[in-house]
């Protein structure tokens, strides 16, 4: 799910109150097509003639759901943050748009800590296969570290802090498949809020809603209660649920979860083995909005036509020193990942995904910078596209679900995503601000029809995503963590 260049804006501007002007050829696409819904959104927003204004909660509830099965409350496994049910911190209405909001601690969140990495500046030579003296990663004079921290070490990867010897030397356990080859030199250290714990004896089996004591070997004495909780599984980041500590007591080395959602293809109980590292961080809550209405993709041709709004954000890139760190803009979102896209409604599987029309602020530190891409998932996974230097062109890196390439600015502003399943001919047509950027040969194969979702997704914590730093950087970079929805229609030819 990725994002475009700024230099693109709206040929036309979205008018209050009327339906938002149109530019060929998108329209031509679909002109005469029977319309399946027009939605307005923010608390000045009044509906044109077979449009429907969105001006509040209440109303976003009727057209709306906030999970892909909103009455058990199951939703898509998320990035770092947690997809809520509507509210006045992740849902927030502004006059002409409603913004799908990140923040720390918010919605149904509480949480008695904050989000702060600490940097460093590596000096000479480390090598992860050896005990380590704390003062190479260059953290300032005082900084603590504790057994079951987790350290970012740049181009290299995660880490947990997996013991302290007596001479105060570190020796540090790789995660998710991070170097244990090269030693890493001259490059930054991140003290992350995040925390990886080892399991001393295994969870007993639970199910969604029910509380679950969890004993570890130990629990750091700077942890702090409200973190939300993962695990790992074969070297990947795994969300158990959306699962709670509620109660964090270090003397016992005992914390007490609560599974709050249910997380699709999760079963609905799990037992976590001894051993097992669990992943604690901070619970940044975020929102997304589901149609109630669905869309029978194997039958007929649809468009899907969004009018999104996206901040200024921190370009990716790489960041080789404090100064640079320091010199980032403080009030930017930093891993912003918004999104609009279609979704088989299957609430038992994680393999429904066959379509995405996404734009946002690639996470990879690293590789950056921003880009924007489209997908077509399905029986396989077609190449997507991307904007590289002013050109539409096939991308060429292959790069998990999809294929990315490097871009030269981020998106800003006003953007109008259209998308076009044409069914009756096996195509898949892809339009921004009304312009044809993209046609996949492509047949919707699930027996599902399709939900159509916008959220924000935030930061990452997958070892291929964070080999440079994780994300967000500062607790300031969760600052505008807004995706505004303009504008939403469906048509059927």
């Amino acid at each position: 799910m990725q994002k475009l260049l700024s230099a693109l804006a709206l040929s036309t501007a979205i008018l209050l109150g009327q339906s938002a002007a149109r530019a060929a050829p998108a329209d031509d696409a679909i002109a005469g097509w029977t319309s399946l819904g027009t939605y307005v959104f923010g608390t000045s927003a009044v509906a044109g003639t077979g449009e429907t204004a969105i001006t509040n909660k209440a109303q976003l509830d009727g057209k709306f759901n906030y999970f892909q099965n909103n009455a058990a409350e199951v939703t898509i496994g998320s990035e770092v943050q947690r997809y809520t049910a509507g509210n006045a911190q992740t849902h927030v209405f502004a006059s002409d748009r409603l913004n799908l909001t990140g923040v720390l601690g918010g919605g149904d969140a509480s949480y008695s800590g904050g989000f702060t990495n600490v940097f460093g500046q590596i000096s000479g030579s480390i090598n992860v296969n050896s005990p380590i003296d704390p003062a190479q990663f260059g953290f300032a004079s005082g900084t603590k570290i504790e057994v079951g921290n987790m350290i970012v070490l740049q181009s290299r990867g995660i880490y947990r802090v997996d013991s302290i010897g007596t001479d105060g030397k570190i020796t540090l356990l790789a995660m998710f498949n991070s170097n244990t080859t090269n030693p890493v030199t001259n490059a930054l250290a991140v003290l992350t809020p995040f925390y990886a714990l080892k399991l001393a004896q295994p969870t007993a089996t639970n199910a969604a809603g029910t509380a679950t004591t969890m004993v570890f070997d130990t629990i750091p004495a700077s942890m702090p209660t409200g973190m939300a909780v993962g695990y790992v599984k074969d070297n990947a980041f795994q969300r158990n649920d959306d699962y709670r500590a509620v109660t964090v007591d270090k003397t016992t080395k005992t914390v007490t979860t609560q599974k709050k959602f249910v997380f699709i293809s999760q079963p609905s109980t799990y037992q976590n083995p001894a051993g097992q590292l669990m992943i604690f961080v901070p619970p940044i809550r975020s929102a997304q909005i589901i149609t109630k209405d669905t869309f029978d993709l194997k039958n007929g041709d649809y468009a899907f036509d969004a009018n999104v709004n996206y901040p200024e954000a921190v370009a990716s890139r790489q960041v080789n020193t404090i100064a640079e760190l320091n010199a980032l803009p403080a009030n930017q979102p930093n891993g912003f990942w918004g999104a609009a896209w279609l979704y088989g409604k299957n609430t038992t599987a994680s393999t429904t995904s066959s379509d995405e029309i996404d734009s946002e602020s690639w996470f990879d530190f690293y590789k950056g910078p921003d880009i924007f891409s489209a997908f077509t998932h399905g029986e396989t996974v077609t190449q997507g596209f991307q904007l590289n230097n002013d050109e539409w062109a096939p991308a060429t890196a292959d790069v998990g679900a999809g294929y990315l390439k490097r871009l030269t600015g981020p998106l800003v502003g006003d953007i109008r995503l259209t998308k076009v399943v044409r069914t009756s001919v096996g195509k898949v047509d892809t339009y921004v601000n009304g312009t044809l950027v993209d046609t996949k040969n492509y047949t919707w194969t699930n027996a599902n029809p399709a939900e159509f979702i916008v959220n924000l997704a935030i930061g990452s914590i997958s070892g291929s995503y964070s080999a440079n730093v994780l994300f967000p950087l500062k607790a300031s970079n969760l600052n505008n963590m807004k995706l505004g929805v303009k504008r939403l229609a469906f048509y059927k030819k």
